[in-house]
């Protein structure tokens, strides 16, 4: 059995875009312009168990936690587990499911108290590697899941969380392409990396189109202990882009 502790720490900026569309026969759409931008720096501490199930296949059990605000506020927890597949030594297939907790800020419908929200999640990874002297080049292509809990928890109440279908779905279908170079250095335990990553909706209701999500640029380096126990250090800058509309329903 292969055990992994990965400890990260990561810097993020958001930004909330607000986009333009054409009203339809049975609702009035307006839209108010409006941009945000905030940046944070938080920590994502992980622990995740692999298990060998037979030649190229493997199981893992993982856990996850982050921090924002100045390391001050527990935002999330992520628990994963995976299926890993490698035909071949340059190839890799993924399945796995997650179950995400995010507890998030107070906002209008929950009268301005933080609330937690639930999510299920499915995932399936094709990553494809190439290795030219001490670097290995790698490109992943991930298509992501994302199905919606209609309720949230305010105070360990639950309570309804209903959205409009002309801006949210029940089920958000998202695709994500990773660049990454990872540099290995004979009899030295440890392999620096660099990575850039793009997120795409593919199934976002009219009147928004598709468009990118996520633009995610990390640099770290793997501390290997030994043949089963490593950390992973990384410095992550994420660039995360919404729209919304404003939907007012004819009488």
């Amino acid at each position: 059995m292969m055990k992994k502790f990965v400890l990260s720490i990561l810097l993020s900026a958001s930004a909330l875009l607000v986009s333009a569309s054409v009203p339809s026969d049975l609702e009035a759409i307006t839209v108010h312009e409006q941009e945000e931008a905030q940046v944070d720096v938080g920590m994502k501490v992980g622990v995740s168990v692999t298990k060998k199930l037979t030649k190229g296949l493997s199981l893992t059990l993982e856990e996850k936690v982050s921090l924002n605000h100045n390391f001050t506020r527990f935002s999330k927890s992520e628990t994963e587990l995976k299926f890993s597949y490698k035909p071949v030594s340059h190839l890799k297939l993924d399945l796995a499911y997650d179950f995400l907790a995010t507890n998030k800020e107070g906002s209008k419908k929950s009268n301005y108290e933080d609330y937690w929200t639930l999510r299920h999640r499915l995932k399936f990874g094709v990553t494809g590697s190439y290795k030219v002297g001490p670097i290995k080049l790698s490109l992943r292509e991930k298509l992501q899941t994302t199905f919606r809990n209609k309720q949230m928890i305010i105070d360990g109440d639950w309570v309804s969380d209903e959205f409009d279908t002309m801006e949210k779905v029940g089920v958000s279908l998202k695709l994500y392409s990773r660049l990454k170079a990872e540099w290995s250095m004979r009899r030295v335990p440890i392999k620096p990396y660099v990575s850039v990553e793009l997120g795409n909706t593919l199934n976002t209701p009219l009147p928004i189109n598709n468009y990118i999500t996520d633009v995610k640029s990390a640099l770290g380096v793997v501390w290997s202990i030994n043949a089963h126990n490593s950390f992973d250090f990384y410095f992550r800058y994420a660039y995360n882009i919404g729209k919304d509309v404003n939907v007012k329903y004819n009488d």
